[in-house]
């Protein structure tokens, strides 16, 4: 997929956008009316951080989900080493309902024999569903974005709202590692990189799928009426 194909282009490379909370509500709400494969797809970029062709292409055969791992082959990595990307539990679940053709790819609109395409078309949609949800509730526009932002979102959001080391983050997202850090520092990083995609999933779905308020039956059950309150404070008083 050229970058044309998904509207990105070399000043997009440069953008600082990084989307506030309710930006990533609507577009996590907007992904999950979608489904399989874009919505599924685009909620997994939002968990894991990754380029959109490493998700997008990624093959059956790539993805241990006992391990909770994407492993990306250095063939098809930009920096032409694999990269491995520790799944977090929502990330397995969304891999997990995409898993439709066997050992093909993943994310397919052809019964497996090519990864999806339209990508640019999805991007339309999720727009269109998320003007409606912002009309909805008396919201604004919501500022123009890309599908690379949510990449940069979580780094940024990695360092600055769950406080997980700069150079974890890096790694998190595969960049090349600079200078001598990427002479001497050849480890994977796997624990490291699972616990702070662990954090940002915890942070993420705190944002997107609050939890949602007890039903008024079960608020009731734990309700304690204050005359009950009462006697078992005379009784404790008696004994």
């Amino acid at each position: 997929m050229r970058d044309k194909t998904i509207g990105l282009s070399g000043k997009d490379l440069k953008r600082k956008r990084v989307l506030a909370d309710d930006e990533l509500r609507d577009v996590w709400q907007a992904a999950a009316g979608q489904g399989y494969p874009y919505g599924n797809l685009v909620q997994l970029l939002m968990l894991t951080g990754q380029r959109l062709n490493d998700v997008a292409c990624a093959r059956r055969a790539e993805i241990d989900l006992k391990r909770g791992v994407l492993m990306v082959p250095p063939e098809r990595y930009k920096t032409g080493v694999a990269q491995e990307v520790p799944l977090t539990p929502k990330a397995v679940e969304l891999f997990r309902a995409s898993m439709k053709f066997g050992e093909s790819f993943v994310f397919s609109t052809t019964g497996g024999a090519r990864p999806i395409s339209g990508l640019s078309k999805m991007k339309e949609r999720l727009d269109q569903a998320i003007a409606r949800r912002r009309e909805e509730v008396g919201a604004g526009p919501m500022p123009a974005w890309v599908l690379h932002d949510l990449r940069r979102t979580l780094r940024t959001r990695l360092t600055s709202d769950i406080d997980v080391d700069a150079f974890i983050a890096e790694r998190v997202i595969g960049h090349a590692l600079p200078g001598l850090h990427g002479v001497y520092d050849q480890g994977a990083h796997r624990d490291q990189k699972r616990r702070a995609l662990e954090k940002w999933e915890a942070r993420l779905l705190s944002i997107v799928e609050p939890k949602a308020s007890l039903p008024p039956a079960q608020e009731q059950a734990n309700v304690v009426r204050a005359d009950e309150v009462e006697r078992a404070r005379k009784r404790r008083r008696s004994a």
